[in-house]
């Protein structure tokens, strides 16, 4: 009886061995399993790598799971929807400020890693035929921040239209007592048009170019007749005569790229005068700049106001606005 009570007891303490041998077996089993469930996954933000093991499903999760907030512009790739598998790589590329000048005018905006095509597709700007970039993306220096600077450049054709001034015909009539004067036909100005190519940078004009001009209207000279004086009748109906000398207003000018009143280019020696008081083909002496004809007029030119001519626009600053005397020459 002895034997049969030492043989159950023996058999209890097997099963229980056996229980706690089991149960230490599921135990690893389930650590084993659960570790072998972890991702080992390959983490870089703006540059600085890490390995993490995780047990996150996703991108997103996992990112969350590392207390990683992402914000709307930054990139993430893969994105944030993608499964993990061991051994993956996740990047993310924190956004950071850009200045981009466009038509002008500049703002900053949020980019991460900038380049010109992604700046151009982010902001949805198109380019056009002769547009440019200047940007410092590519030779950024430390602490810099980066630009780009879209250049708008170019050209539009246009039709302008100009006033011809009309010359005064003096005509002697030895049938008139001397020193009157009559005007037989009034003069009416012409009209001529202009074909111009401007051209724009970042839509501001930076020049202008004459491509040619039509006179669609030419102008009626004035005709005035007068007794025989004995002075010179080829001089015009001049408010000043020949020899006078006259304290006159001098400003100047350069080249505009349109031709003169008379349709010739300016030169040195061209004067911008009002008509109605030195006719257009006067001879001058200019105190100051020499010989000079009259040879065109100016919107700001009336009365007792000459224009010079000068080859550069350095010179013609340097001239500036200046009392001069002028004296009017016969030939």
């Amino acid at each position: 009886m002895d034997n049969s009570v030492d043989d159950g007891k023996s058999q209890i303490g097997k099963a229980v061995h056996l229980f706690f041998v089991g149960l230490f077996l599921a135990g690893l089993l389930v650590v084993f399993g659960y570790t072998a469930l972890s991702q080992g996954v390959h983490l870089s933000v703006d540059g600085e790598e890490k390995y993490i093991k995780t047990y996150a499903r996703t991108v997103g999760e996992f990112l969350d799971q590392e207390g990683i907030a992402v914000a709307q512009d930054d990139t993430v790739n893969p994105s944030m929807d993608t499964r993990l598998y061991n051994g993956c790589a996740v990047t993310v590329d924190r956004a950071k400020p850009l200045i981009l000048h466009d038509y002008g005018k500049k703002k900053t905006i949020m980019i991460a890693l900038p380049s010109v095509v992604g700046v151009l597709a982010k902001e949805e700007i198109a380019l056009r035929e002769g547009d440019g970039i200047d940007t410092n993306l590519y030779g950024l220096s430390e602490g810099e921040v980066p630009y780009m600077k879209i250049v708008r450049e170019y050209t539009e054709l246009i039709i302008e239209q100009e006033e011809i001034p009309f010359s005064t015909d003096l005509v002697v009539d030895p049938d008139l007592p001397s020193g009157e004067r009559v005007v037989s036909q009034e003069g009416q100005p012409g009209i001529k048009e202009n074909k111009i190519k401007i051209y724009y940078k970042n839509d501001k004009e930076i020049a202008r170019e004459l491509l040619c001009s039509e006179i669609i209207k030419p102008p009626l000279n004035k005709t005035v007749v007068h007794g025989s004086t004995g002075g010179d009748p080829s001089r015009g109906d001049m408010v000043h005569g020949v020899g006078e000398e006259i304290i006159m207003e001098a400003t100047a000018y350069t080249h505009t790229g349109n031709p003169t009143a008379t349709g010739a280019m300016p030169k040195v020696g061209t004067v911008a005068v009002d008509p109605n008081v030195i006719p257009l083909g006067t001879k001058l002496y200019i105190e100051g700049y020499g010989r000079g004809t009259a040879g065109d007029v100016g919107g700001h030119i009336k009365g007792d106001k000459v224009d010079l001519f000068f080859e550069t626009k350095e010179k013609a600053i340097k001239w500036g606005r200046r009392k001069i005397k002028v004296t009017i020459l016969a030939e």
